[in-house]
């Protein structure tokens, strides 16, 4: 992954809480290659601000298009096995979490893995 991409738990914890109670939505998934990408945003000032959330090896994936107000809930339950929530708006068991902060748009191509 690129430079800029969070490396440990906590660099993804800070992130997750900076973005609490943004807008959601699923910007991009690839069944084939078990890749979900999540885009957060808040509409104001600087509207391509946005975190990107990564979510690589999926094994199960439930998630509406678009949702308000995140709560984003991670649990690290191993190195290789994480669970994303967000009520009954999104549930996701990975193999790996990662996000970026960009003021340009992020595709599953552009990451750099």
């Amino acid at each position: 992954m690129g430079p800029n991409w969070t490396r440990t738990a906590d660099q993804l914890a800070k992130l997750l809480e900076h973005w609490q109670g943004a807008k959601a939505e699923v910007w991009e998934y690839s069944a084939a290659h078990r890749q979900l990408l999540i885009r957060f945003y808040r509409e104001g000032t600087n509207p391509t601000h946005s975190l990107y959330l990564l979510c690589k090896d999926c094994r199960t994936v439930h998630f509406h298009a678009y949702w308000l107000d995140t709560q984003i809930r991670v649990n690290l339950k191993s190195e290789t096995e994480h669970s994303l929530s967000d009520g009954d708006r999104l549930r996701v068991e990975c193999g790996a979490l990662s996000a970026i902060e960009a003021h340009e748009v992020v595709h599953l191509n552009s990451q750099g893995t």
